[in-house]
């Protein structure tokens, strides 16, 4: 595909953001009550379909058109089979939004959501920035190199990461408790 027709489907990038941005969110959600396996799958499902298709465009199977607009279902299907998982765990509860924020003055709301963005954006740039600075400093081939032994590193984070979604929560609430030996436990087992 050439640059302009590639271009007309930029405004994709926005929806699918918003989409992978709510199924972040229902990952670390879903985490408060423990149920770890299926929402990981939710959440790195787009490592193993977004390949896929990459590949089925790579070969000229489907259009660049096809593969936005199939992309862009597939991150529409996962958010929504992910709702209907936590509908049927029973774990979705809607509450009036004003009544939740009686007691939080605006200005901590929005303070508390700009350092919440900061920190998002700061944590995607410095795990992206390497991919502009290793071909700066050497060459592109090598950049696919360092990406291919990052990827293989983020897998073996994988495990790391539903163990941290699990403790989390009842980490905080052993916390809450003062329960210093509890905490020392979960260390302990999680180890």
């Amino acid at each position: 595909a050439d640059g302009n027709e590639a271009e007309s489907f930029f405004i994709f990038v926005i929806p699918i953001a918003v989409i992978y941005a709510f199924i972040n969110y229902l990952f670390s959600y879903s985490s408060i009550f423990k149920l770890i396996a299926v929402p990981s799958f939710f959440q790195v499902s787009n490592k193993l379909f977004t390949p896929v298709i990459v590949l089925v465009y790579f070969y000229g199977l489907i259009s660049i058109k096809q593969t936005v607009y199939l992309l862009l279902f597939f991150y529409i299907l996962a958010l929504l089979s992910f709702l209907i998982y936590l509908h049927k765990k029973n774990k979705l509860h809607w509450a009036n939004p004003l009544k939740t924020f009686d007691n939080i003055k605006p200005v901590e709301y929005f303070s508390f959501g700009f350092f919440s963005l900061l920190t998002v954006f700061g944590k995607q740039m410095t795990l992206r920035i390497d991919s502009f600075m290793v071909p700066l400093l050497f060459t592109v081939g090598m950049n696919g190199e360092y990406r291919i032994a990052a990827f293989m590193a983020g897998i073996l984070l994988v495990p790391f990461r539903s163990i941290a979604a699990l403790m989390s929560p009842m980490i905080a609430n052993a916390w809450k408790k003062e329960d210093l030996r509890d905490i020392e436990k979960m260390y302990h087992d999680s180890s």
